[in-house]
């Protein structure tokens, strides 16, 4: 199961991911956006090592740092100097399913925007949804 992340804000999920993104393009681009999906950890699980690997096709230009929870992940995506998150998927965490469960659905995922911010400070609007595809 992939969740991929988009920027206009979106965390969305396929049937193994999540997408998150930053808010509509604005004034102010946020260099920074972190989030937190939480999921049912008797449908999907993630890795006990290795965790950062399962987030996937961020922006060039950015770094992560990435904390699992054993029923949420926080992901934290940061712009390098000069680097402007652009609109679109913001990245795509790779779940494991359980065994024995069946189809994984977006109500099986929650999100939550923490952080979303410039240099100039918060920016408001941003917002998470999951999203579930093969």
């Amino acid at each position: 199961m992939t969740l991929s992340a988009s920027n206009a804000t979106t965390i969305a999920s396929s049937a193994h991911g999540s997408r998150i993104g930053p808010p509509p393009r604005r004034a102010a681009v946020p260099p920074g956006t972190q989030a937190l999906i939480g999921y049912r950890s008797n449908r999907v699980s993630l890795p006990n090592t290795g965790t950062s690997a399962r987030v996937q096709n961020r922006p060039a230009g950015t770094g992560q740092l990435v904390t699992d929870f054993d029923f949420g992940v926080r992901v934290l995506i940061q712009g390098q100097s000069g680097t402007v998150i652009p609109t679109g998927r913001l990245f795509t965490i790779n779940f494991d399913t359980c065994s024995g469960a069946s189809a994984v659905t977006p109500a099986d995922f929650g999100c939550q925007t923490e952080t979303c911010s410039s240099s100039n400070g918060v920016i408001n609007g941003c917002t998470c949804t999951v999203v579930t595809a093969p």
